[in-house]
């Protein structure tokens, strides 16, 4: 399965007078379709079917020239955690969602068991839908799938996990620690035991409250020094007893107290 990413609607409409700009020449030759889309959404053109559409766009501004510089580091930061799960991905600047409200990154989950029709799902960030529709400024993602092309890609999967009841709580303290929880939560999860993490970046406190809060058994922690040092810190949040081992043996520690 692979992850192909592309970019949202920007708030900034220079990319989309940029695009009207390279279009307007060869409006004439344009489908019916796309000359409607030239005056309400030009950025929906980049979606066409049409053979000779497709050649021309090859050519067009592409919106990674119009990011603001926070909108460039968040995508990079994007392309970093995908490439700590190890999530194989393609970066397409013509993907276009079917909906306007779209922010940042939009993107295809596609699955080579299906043939020509491979895609398992498709969504992205709408963080400013709430605030448009008279609610709070709230962050949020969501997607679509197709339940049956989901049924059939698993055909091949092993599905027989066995999923330890006891959760465990991973911590992070710092931003450049989140690619290495990532890939911590990644590989502990495949290896069927429970964790969870905070995906709010929220004090350490917090984030201990939180493990309570959930009854996890276990925390995991990791902060810059750990990160330096190739290590974690174990709390039992049973007996608050708490240690240090290295990074690479987080698995082999957790099978041995079960």
């Amino acid at each position: 399965t692979a992850y192909e990413i592309g970019l949202g609607i920007p708030a900034e409409p220079l990319f989309r007078s940029a695009l009207k700009d390279f279009l307007q020449p060869h409006l004439d030759k344009l489908s019916e379709n796309s000359r409607k889309r030239f005056d309400s959404n030009p950025m929906r053109i980049l979606d066409t079917k049409i053979d000779f559409e497709i050649v021309l766009l090859q050519d067009a501004p592409t919106i990674t020239s119009f990011l603001t510089l926070d909108d460039a580091n968040h995508f990079d930061e994007v392309q970093i955690y995908l490439e700590a799960l190890g999530v194989p991905f393609t970066l397409d600047t013509a993907l276009v969602r079917g909906l306007d409200y779209y922010t940042r990154t939009t993107f295809e989950i596609i699955s080579s068991k299906l043939g020509a029709q491979d895609a398992l799902c498709g969504g992205g960030r709408y963080d400013k839908l709430a605030e448009t529709l008279g609610g709070k400024q709230i962050p949020a993602v969501g997607f679509a799938a197709g339940l049956e092309r989901i049924l059939i890609a698993m055909d091949e999967v092993d599905t027989d996990q066995k999923i330890q009841a006891d959760k465990i709580y991973l911590i992070g303290l710092g931003d450049a620690v989140r690619p290495t929880m990532l890939k911590i939560l990644s590989e502990v999860r495949k290896a069927e035991f429970n964790m969870e993490f905070d995906s709010l970046r929220r004090s350490i406190k917090s984030q201990m409250r939180e493990a309570n809060k959930i009854g996890a058994s276990l925390a995991i922690i990791i902060g810059d020094k750990e990160l330096k040092d190739k290590s974690v810190q174990i709390k039992d949040l049973k007996n608050s007893q708490q240690e240090s081992i290295p990074i690479d043996s987080i698995i082999s520690y957790i099978q041995g107290l079960n």
